[in-house]
């Protein structure tokens, strides 16, 4: 198999998975409807609980993120998780959760998270999907690639 062809069955195998779950969603909604939407969530969140949330999902998402900045993302992501009253503040701040620890893997080569990133590989085929066009759909996007091109090599 070639790696165009490697590619091009990664990514149906992908479409089909996003198609059988909803991509964002605790309780079976896709209640975030674009980065712009999660974004004021979080800024909205942040403000309610005297925490940072504004601008957080664009600077993680920014070519110019550091490492140190991604580890702090994740952790005023983990804050808001916390302070989340509703599923909509929840999964914006999962979603900059994810994408913090997307951008170290990919970026980096570095995995910021407790438990090995290899296991959020669906997880983030989904929000690759989701957010194909996007800065963010593609930061999931590589971060994909390169888990499953590690397992081929």
């Amino acid at each position: 198999m070639t790696d165009e062809d490697w590619l091009v069955t990664s990514r149906v195998k992908g479409l089909l998975l996003a198609a059988l779950e909803p991509p964002i969603g605790l309780n079976g909604s896709a209640s975030l409807h674009s980065a712009a939407d999660a974004s004021s969530r979080l800024t909205a969140l942040g403000r309610r609980l005297g925490a940072p949330g504004a601008g957080l999902l664009e600077q993680a998402t920014a070519p110019t993120v550091t490492i140190p900045d991604l580890i702090g993302i994740k952790q005023a992501a983990k804050v808001l998780i916390q302070g989340a009253q509703q599923d909509e503040e929840r999964e914006a701040a999962a979603l900059l959760y994810h994408v913090a620890i997307a951008a170290a893997y990919c970026r980096f080569d570095l995995d910021v998270s407790g438990r090995p990133v290899r296991e959020r590989r669906e997880r983030f085929q989904q929000l690759a999907v989701h957010f194909s066009g996007f800065a963010l759909g593609e930061i999931f996007r590589q971060a994909v690639f390169k888990m499953d091109t590690l397992d081929r090599g």
